[in-house]
């Protein structure tokens, strides 16, 4: 479940990437250009929009209970007039959602 808010961060930076890509025929390539700040709570420790539109969600190994490094990586892909994604993770992947591994 803590790992839950790693993907609630994701959910809205989704939504601004998808904005952007529909707004302006492009994927954006930083935070600032989605319109999105870094985000740090509890249990993540950045969230980054990168190149392609990919977003990547960090998170804290010692809150999350880990034991190591674990992150998300959102990635999207424009088909037939909408933005698809495609979910990954890294580090301690048995923490991450079905649909993430």
């Amino acid at each position: 479940s803590r790992v839950t808010e790693l993907i609630s961060a994701g959910s809205m930076a989704k939504v601004a990437v998808t904005e952007y890509r529909m707004a302006n025929g492009s994927m954006p390539t930083t935070n600032a250009l989605a319109g999105i700040s870094n985000v740090s709570t509890k249990y993540v420790s950045s969230l980054a929009v990168g190149a392609l539109g990919v977003i990547t969600i960090t998170g804290k190994a010692t809150p999350l209970g880990t034991g190591g490094a674990f992150a998300i990586t959102l990635t999207p892909t424009f088909s037939n007039g909408a933005v698809n994604w495609t979910c990954n993770s890294t580090g301690a992947t048995q923490y991450a959602p079905a649909s993430c591994r």
